[in-house]
């Protein structure tokens, strides 16, 4: 059950990440030991092209950009968006949009599409997952991480996910998917599915 209605339509959402983009909240604290960050890291190598949905302040961005020949991001938030362009200053190849994943017309050009903290906060994740699958070149790798445990009234998170839940989700779309699970009092389910 959703415990944000007032996000069900497209335009109410956009709206809210607008104005959550406006909040401090960062990733930028984020180091390369971080199990996200090594999860995502470890399933990249530096001549892939990346497709990130989601910036938030670009803290993940920066590690990808750094890490892979180039980047291109997909954020509903200006917001997020311009706070992500300032925290990757000087990095040269990283290109953001600000659209919506799903409503975008995807090519299969890119090696992996990153949705790090993404698919609990969507309205239809399903969109996001087939997105992400078009974008992908053969064999490519969709790199997903979702929290679990962390409470859903304070991050504005619309749905929860277990670790069955998301491989149902990502198997869906997907033929080859590996679900870990990093626990914690806040702990994150990180998965991989290969095109």
């Amino acid at each position: 059950m959703n415990k944000y209605p007032q996000l069900e339509s497209r335009e109410a959402y956009q709206t809210f990440y607008e104005e959550q983009g406006a909040k401090s909240y960062s990733n930028a604290h984020l180091t390369k030991s971080h199990p996200r960050v090594e999860f995502l890291l470890s399933s990249l190598t530096s001549a892939d092209y990346v497709l990130e949905f989601g910036c938030q302040d670009g803290g993940m961005t920066k590690f990808l950009a750094q890490y892979c020949k180039g980047v291109y991001v997909c954020d509903i938030s200006s917001t997020y968006i311009e706070r992500a362009k300032q925290y990757t200053a000087g990095l040269d190849n990283v290109q953001f949009e600000h659209c919506f994943a799903e409503d975008k017309e995807m090519s299969p050009v890119f090696d992996a599409v990153v949705a790090m903290e993404i698919l609990e906060h969507v309205i239809a994740p399903e969109a996001i997952v087939l997105a992400a699958h078009s974008a992908l070149r053969a064999n490519g790798v969709l790199i997903v991480s979702v929290p679990i445990g962390w409470p859903n009234d304070i991050y504005e998170h619309v749905r929860q996910y277990t670790t069955q839940s998301l491989y149902a989700l990502l198997s869906a779309y997907f033929s080859n998917v590996s679900i870990s699970y990093h626990p914690g009092p806040k702990g994150w389910i990180l998965a991989k599915a290969y095109k």
